[in-house]
């Protein structure tokens, strides 16, 4: 893979991270078009890590506050639910827990999907049609979801781990039709991706040490600050756009990008000899029956 593959697999992953756009249906897409080889999933990890470090500078403020009380929260607990920093370190916490949990229950079975292009159009499509929904969600009444409601914002992440689906969309969907406003629920979401994400980077490279490290290696001092770099400006403007499209009460509009991105991939497998194939997508040099 050469450097330019590398930047525009950090763009997607940062732009789509960010946004309730499904990081995996789009990485499949691009592997469609542009291949890939075993740097991928290194170079996917460290994009994360400027997607995660990009959250952090978005949400500092709200972060920093529920960071500050969670900690008073430990030794006068009623701190929790009395201020809305408590809150917030209390959803985060139950949020990112069952987040947790979830994903590690389902990530057997999903992730053979992941390089199935129908399975991950239909997930496309449920997306879109999840995003649209927030159109018919309540008007906002809460700053902040309650235990339960965290637990099922945490379930809904977790379970978007399903190849085409999103996790912050799913996260969001679920904050908005709890009564939380917009651009809040799009906060909070990226706050409960924040320790979620930063699990996943630290599972990535401690359990699978060995294909891990050796994919990391792999990559050149050069790609691995242009990944992260590339990575984490397009999250902070892909953030910054979402922040837009919530004020705007617009970010249903995402839909008309998912659906017709879903109805492509769903083509493309049906028109492969073997739907379940895997090698037209992850190997480059079978660009001859990709584009057939």
């Amino acid at each position: 893979m050469d450097l330019g593959s590398a930047i525009v697999y950090a763009a997607l992953k940062g732009t789509t991270t960010a946004l309730p756009l499904s990081d995996s249906g789009h990485e499949l897409a691009a592997r469609i078009w542009l291949g890939g080889d075993g740097k991928l999933p290194a170079l996917m990890a460290v994009a994360q890590l400027g997607c995660l470090l990009a959250f952090v500078v978005v949400v500092r403020e709200r972060l920093a506050a529920a960071f500050g009380e969670g900690i008073r929260g430990i030794a006068r607990p009623a701190k929790l639910q009395s201020t809305v920093g408590g809150r917030d370190a209390t959803a985060i916490v139950v949020a990112a827990l069952s987040a947790v949990l979830s994903e590690a229950v389902t990530r057997h079975l999903s992730s053979p999907l992941n390089e199935v292009p129908v399975v991950v159009g239909c997930g496309l499509m449920l997306a879109a049609l999840a995003l649209a929904s927030t159109l018919l969600a309540p008007a906002p009444h809460h700053m902040c979801p309650g235990l339960a409601g965290a637990a099922l914002v945490g379930l809904a992440y977790g379970l978007a781990s399903f190849p085409g689906a999103s996790r912050i969309g799913a996260a969001f969907v679920i904050l908005c039709w709890l009564g939380v406003s917009r651009w809040r629920a799009a906060e909070l979401a990226m706050m409960i991706a924040v320790p979620v994400m930063g699990w996943q980077t630290v599972r990535f490279f401690a359990l699978r040490r060995s294909d891990s490290v050796g994919s990391l290696t792999a990559l050149t001092v050069t790609e691995l600050v242009a990944v992260l770099v590339v990575g984490f400006l397009t999250a902070r403007l892909a953030a910054s756009a979402w922040q837009s499209l919530c004020e705007q009460r617009r970010t249903a509009l995402l839909a008309l990008w998912l659906i017709p991105l879903g109805l492509a991939l769903i083509a493309y497998g049906k028109a492969l000899p073997e739907p379940h194939a895997t090698a037209p997508i992850t190997q480059p040099q079978n660009a001859t029956r990709r584009s057939g």
